[in-house]
């Protein structure tokens, strides 16, 4: 004899609360969610606050905003003191994610994506694309390649933003990370 599961339904029905199935239990209507609306906190009580407005300047001083944008670029080199495979000439598909932190402007943007795309190709993307990076650097490890493109980008950005974070994956799975 096959057993029913709490609530009287067939299983695997999905059916809960239909009498036409034998449940005992009878559906549950909730008024629709306002979806400007969030709990208070976890622990509180179920009621629910509006948030603020988008452009509430008590909200905006109170965080911390941060753009990210990524990037990819080709280049090859050798590491000549390296013991493994390395030491030959090889190249990586490197994964550029610049992030930059500033205030939020009128426009409620802390700079427009396209500006941090412009401001990175010309900075990095130009110079390091389809290069020999031996004939850029003396040692051109992950690490310090990374460093100079941090040195490069911090020389472009401009105040009131800042170079907040930045991470190069040399292979999918190999990244390096940097901030101040």
């Amino acid at each position: 004899m096959a057993r029913r599961p709490p609530g009287g339904g067939a299983v695997g029905s999905g059916k809960r609360g239909d009498p036409r199935t034998g449940s005992r239990r009878r559906p549950t209507r909730k008024a629709p969610r306002d979806p400007r609306c969030k709990p208070r906190s976890l622990g509180a009580s179920s009621r629910r606050v509006a948030d603020p407005a988008p452009g509430d300047a008590t909200t905006l001083r109170r965080v911390r905003t941060r753009v990210t944008r990524s990037f990819t670029f080709d280049a090859a080199h050798q590491l000549p003191w390296h013991p493994g495979r390395c030491r030959q000439l090889h190249g990586h598909t490197y994964r550029l994610e610049v992030s930059i932190e500033g205030p939020i402007g009128e426009h409620g943007i802390v700079c427009d994506f396209a500006h941090l795309n412009t401001l990175v190709r010309q900075a990095v993307i130009d110079h390091y694309d389809h290069r020999f990076l031996n004939d850029l650097l003396a040692n051109p490890t992950a690490e310090l390649l990374a460093a100079d493109i941090w040195r490069r980008l911090d020389l472009a950005t401009e105040s009131p933003l800042r170079l907040a974070h930045l991470r190069l994956w040399e292979t999918p799975d190999s990244a390096v990370e940097l901030w101040p």
